[in-house]
């Protein structure tokens, strides 16, 4: 599937957009009245997506939307929504000031974010090759290198790639295996990240 070639009547654009508003208004809703969700700092984004996961494990949406034309939005989305992050990034107005300090902490914070995506590159190929000549043989060996993509990058990057070995390479599945990774990145990051910050917190760190 190409991201730029997709066809959706109006009607469904706006029952799928209308889905997302219900569900992140719930999700919102639970983020603010419940208590131990409000403790955890788990992003509305993350609770939308749980709950959508929920209702689909259901069958719910079977009942009245066509699910394959769903993903095939919300992968369009997905994907568009990279570009425009980025932009809106670069849109965005910053005094520089020169400050060594400041510029040491930037380097060392671009050099362990390098290191961490190297890191995980190397783990995510080293498990995705094993498995391919033990258990899963026949598994796409790069499937690996979507490990920091996910993790690291985000669902927009995971996505393009997974789609790239998917229609270049022949990994079927990949696209889905790389929101998956993504998705993965995320709740690591919501549930482990945030319990060390309160770690962190009680030490006065």
């Amino acid at each position: 599937m190409h991201f730029w070639e997709f066809e959706l009547n109006t009607f469904d654009v706006w029952l799928y957009i209308g889905i997302i508003v219900v569900v992140f208004l719930i999700a919102n809703v639970l983020r603010r009245k419940v208590g131990f969700i409000r403790k955890s700092l788990i992003p509305t984004a993350v609770i939308g997506g749980l709950l959508i996961l929920i209702l689909k494990s259901f069958g719910l949406f079977d009942l009245f939307i066509d699910v394959d034309k769903m993903n095939e939005f919300m992968e369009a989305i997905t994907y568009h929504a990279l570009g425009l992050g980025v932009i809106a990034l670069t849109l965005k107005d910053s005094k520089r000031t020169k400050n060594k300090e400041l510029q040491k902490q930037v380097f060392n914070a671009g050099l362990i974010t390098v290191n961490t995506y190297l890191i995980q590159a190397i783990i995510g190929t080293i498990i995705v090759v094993l498995l391919a000549v033990t258990f899963l043989k026949g598994l796409f060996p790069a499937a690996g290198f979507l490990l920091p993509l996910g993790y690291g990058q985000g669902s927009g990057q995971a996505l393009t790639f997974g789609s790239i070995f998917e229609t270049s390479y022949g990994f079927v599945g990949g696209a889905s295996f790389g929101l998956t990774i993504a998705t993965v990145g995320f709740l690591v990051a919501c549930l482990i990240g945030v319990f060390h910050i309160f770690m962190m917190k009680k030490k006065g760190v």
